[in-house]
């Protein structure tokens, strides 16, 4: 107590205004909090941590603890996905770009991931190429991006959360095989076919391996012949099997022509669904593939290309130049470890969403307590906080929107990286310092 009416003494007749000694005080109380529950917690005082809250309406941080190192972010790179999917992708999905002529209709993919992906039940690309009466042609989109990002884990390519990026995705580029009796059977069908699948033998539940960089499932069926058991996983992308997997659902077969500039000016547009549904399930599922896709069709959109780096570098130069550290920003996911942010420059981007979208809009787009990845976590404060977490091994963060009790907002960022304990012991210390 005596330190407090020392601090009140000097603040009073040094001229300090009440908002001046009201921040002091809630500094020194964040900064006491997160002491004793993060920064000298036994398990973490080895780790890197870096915490910045800030105030949109008097553009002023209230707290700021390294908040101007670098951490790896994860899927807090997904705000940064946001934020160039809203700030560039209209209301409705681009789905695709098409060109008729009297006998022919030519159509190119812009990126859109929700063609026949198991996550949406209605897909106007799907209905409009299926009952379309001209013969179809595909032209591929000028793209200069490899399959995967830069710094994906290389023994990642068969798991369900690293998905290859690609012009045209079906089904969300990733292969469900099951079976029905002793037949084995795929989504996409085709999959199932000799020229794809080697029989390996039988196993109490089905599996299927995919050989690294090819289309190769090394299949052993269910011992019982019951079909038990499924098997999710990524597949090769290549415009060959597009081409295959296009004329089987759509029960015809599609050409292909490499003369996109052929139609310049002539292209017109697809319009599919809702793009805040697109943009909602990447944020509460933290879904890798839809995140990577929304940056793809925000590159195509405004670069007339395919290229990352580019739009990245684009937006960095315009729209979110100004960042008080330089992000350092290499996919739309976070798989990659390139990817480097600091709090303040979370915050930064955070407060532009604030001030440029309508709150309601931003808000829903976020998960909240006991919801998407906040599930299990914050019941008490659902409808207080909407934020984006983020995980990658030895790595936590958590940044978005405080609702206090007098519906004042606060913008954070919490930033772990470098810990060795489990991830789940970090959010737990985190939320309850929130």
């Amino acid at each position: 107590m005596k330190h407090l009416f020392l601090s009140l003494f000097v603040a009073i007749f040094s001229g300090a205004d009440a908002q001046t000694l009201a921040t002091d005080s809630l500094a020194f109380r964040l900064d006491s909090l997160a002491r004793a529950l993060l920064y000298e917690r036994a398990d973490l005082v080895s780790a890197h941590i870096g915490i910045s809250f800030f105030d949109p309406v008097s553009e002023s941080f209230l707290y700021n603890y390294q908040a101007e190192k670098y951490f790896t972010p994860a899927s807090n790179t997904k705000i940064l996905t946001l934020y160039a999917g809203l700030s560039n992708l209209p209301e409705n999905i681009p789905s695709l770009q098409y060109y008729e002529t009297a006998d022919t209709l030519f159509f190119q993919p812009t990126g859109d991931p929700t063609f026949l992906h198991p996550m949406f039940v209605t897909n106007p690309a799907y209905t409009f190429l299926k009952w379309h009466p001209k013969p179809l042609v595909y032209v591929p989109p000028r793209s200069d991006d490899p399959p995967f990002g830069p710094n994906w884990s290389w023994d990642d390519y068969a798991e369900t959360y690293q998905p290859e990026r690609s012009a045209m995705p079906m089904y969300g580029n990733l292969a469900h095989f099951y079976c029905v009796g002793d037949t084995l059977c795929a989504m996409p069908r085709c999959l199932a076919d000799s020229s794809f699948v080697v029989y390996s033998g039988m196993s109490e539940r089905l599996k299927v391996p995919r050989d690294l960089g090819a289309n190769v499932f090394r299949v052993s069926l269910p011992t019982n012949g019951t079909g038990r058991g499924v098997a999710d996983l990524p597949f090769v992308t290549s415009d060959s099997l597009l081409l295959r997997m296009l004329a089987d659902t759509l029960g015809r077969p599609v050409g292909m022509s490499q003369n996109s500039t052929s139609f310049m000016g002539g292209w017109r547009e697809l319009s599919g669904l809702p793009i805040d549904t697109l943009y909602r399930l990447m944020m509460y599922a933290s879904d890798n593939f839809l995140a990577e896709q929304i940056l793809r069709m925000s590159s195509f959109r405004v670069l007339g290309r395919v290229n990352t780096p580019d739009f990245i570098d684009f937006l960095l130069k315009s729209k979110l130049y100004g960042s008080p550290q330089p992000l350092a920003w290499y996919d739309g996911s976070g798989l990659s470890r390139f990817n480097l942010v600091t709090p303040k420059s979370m915050v930064f981007v955070l407060n532009k969403l604030y001030k440029e979208q309508p709150r309601g809009r931003l808000f829903s787009l976020f998960p909240t307590g006991g919801l998407g990845t906040l599930n299990n976590r914050y019941d008490g404060m659902r409808g207080r906080i909407f934020a984006k977490t983020g995980t990658l091994r030895n790595n936590v963060s958590l940044s978005g929107f405080l609702v206090l009790p007098d519906e004042r907002v606060v913008i954070f960022s919490i930033l772990v990286s470098n810990h060795n304990t489990s991830a789940g012991k970090v959010r737990a210390a985190v939320e309850q310092f929130l």
